[in-house]
């Protein structure tokens, strides 16, 4: 692109001829050598990558769309079958995603299914669990598998695709939003709530009305023992310290009662002890006086 220098001599630098600054050859270098580019160090990454358009691209592709409705131009044709491609086709039918990877003007992306056999929902059932089976939780993850994973550590579990394992035991991992989060660790990554997902299942072939809108693709209806053991495991404690309360209030009760009888005997026997000994003080007093009042043998009193 032609490099002009800019008219307001208060802003410094150059622009290209649609008036954005110019990007240097330095960092287009940068880019090119960039793992996520597909550089030098990022070969082997093949993955589709998410670019946005820019709006003289968007505005060319839009008057090209009216002019095939039109008949100005001429419509599209399926590289892959060779049929021509309705113009007046919605953008969300005709576009292909981004993730697919680039294929020319295609509906390839919506004949994955195989026509010739229809999942049923049970068949959909078996094949999640056969997934299940196949990998447990604790698996080793492997680069392209899909998984469940938590974006910076939060919630929801997100789907999303290992893109690289890292020797520090964490990976790389590509959501469907196209964004990459780096160095996630292991508890953050969850493969088994991923095989109740339908990711991959168009390849046994066409999904049926019930089975594409199974909210419960891939349960097991067994698991729900779990829940109703767990559930008449806190029955039972809940029951069990119900009747150690009430245990343990009765041995209140009956310690209380056994101390008020125990302290009804204690005074009791204080009360007869104490009455026992008035009884002798009583007695010795009245001796002296029985004593001086009987008569002699000589008929005299004592004095």
């Amino acid at each position: 692109e032609a490099v002009v220098k800019r008219d307001n001599p208060n802003r410094t630098g150059t622009c290209d001829q649609r008036g954005f600054p110019a990007v240097s050859k330095s960092f287009k270098a940068m880019s090119a050598d960039s793992p996520r580019e597909g550089g030098a160090d990022g070969a082997n990454l093949s993955m589709p990558q998410h670019r946005s358009e820019a709006f003289e691209d968007r505005k060319r592709k839009k008057e090209l769309s009216e002019a095939r409705m039109t008949g100005k131009a001429a419509p599209e044709i399926d590289v892959e079958s060779g049929k021509m491609i309705n113009p007046h086709n919605p953008e969300y039918i005709t576009k292909r995603p981004w993730y697919l990877g680039e294929s020319g003007p295609s509906l390839n992306h919506h004949a994955v299914q195989k026509k010739d056999h229809y999942v049923s929902l049970h068949e959909a059932d078996k094949i999640a669990a056969q997934r299940k089976k196949k990998l447990s939780k604790n698996a080793q993850l492997q680069v392209g598998m899909w998984v469940e994973a938590l974006k910076h550590g939060k919630t929801p579990w997100l789907q999303a695709k290992v893109v690289a394992l890292n020797l520090d035991q964490t990976c790389d991992l590509e959501f469907e939003d196209g964004k990459v989060c780096k160095k996630v660790r292991r508890e953050h990554v969850k493969t088994s709530l991923a095989f109740g997902s339908m990711v991959g299942i168009e390849e046994e072939g066409k999904l049926a009305f019930d089975a594409k809108r199974d909210r419960w693709h891939g349960y097991d209806p067994s698991a729900h023992k779990l829940t109703v053991d767990r559930y008449n495991r806190m029955d039972d404690e809940r029951r069990k310290r119900r009747q150690e309360a009430k245990d343990e209030k009765y041995r209140k009760k009956l310690a209380e009662k056994e101390a008020k009888a125990e302290a009804k005997a204690k005074r009791a026997e204080e009360k007869k002890v104490a009455k026992a000994k008035g009884g002798m003080a009583s007695g010795t007093t009245a001796a002296p006086g029985a004593a001086a009042g009987k008569p002699t043998s000589s008929g005299s009193t004592a004095a």
